[in-house]
């Protein structure tokens, strides 16, 4: 009888842990925690960064021209709120949390200033790359 009175306190127990954890990271929480996230790294920053490594590589009298056009055309609002759509599918409100703070800190607040520079430096290796293996890939298939 001890026993079955033990299995059953274990139950309740795990099941009242485990709605603990559930109301700790609900939708609502997790959008919130989305929120802080593009509020420590703006969307717009973001892209600023690209425009300017995009820029960098047109001749230097068509830059002015393309970034002012690029400005005009990239809907930031739309590419923030189907970030933050795909951040609460994915991340839990705990992750987000963690990510925010992260950037929030001194150094991630460097390292965010940092990574259009590094995304600039890598994409073209990375799309010659790509364009390299599906080229194979074609041949291959002949």
């Amino acid at each position: 009888m001890k026993f079955s009175c033990l299995i059953v306190a274990l139950f309740f127990s795990c099941a009242s842990f485990s709605s603990v954890a559930v109301a700790q990271d609900s939708p609502e929480l997790r959008a919130k925690a989305a929120d802080r996230y593009l509020k420590s790294v703006p969307m717009s920053a973001m892209l600023e960064d690209a425009y300017a490594s995009l820029a960098q590589q047109m001749p230097a009298d068509q830059r002015e021209k393309f970034l002012k056009d690029i400005r005009s055309i990239v809907r930031i609002e739309f590419l923030e709120s189907i970030s933050k759509e795909k951040m609460v599918k994915v991340f839990t409100a705990d992750e987000l949390n963690a990510i925010a703070s992260f950037y929030e800190s001194k150094e991630g607040a460097s390292a965010m200033k940092k990574f259009g520079v590094y995304m600039g430096e890598i994409m073209p290796v990375i799309q010659k790359e790509m364009m390299q293996a599906m080229a194979k890939l074609r041949e291959e298939k002949k």
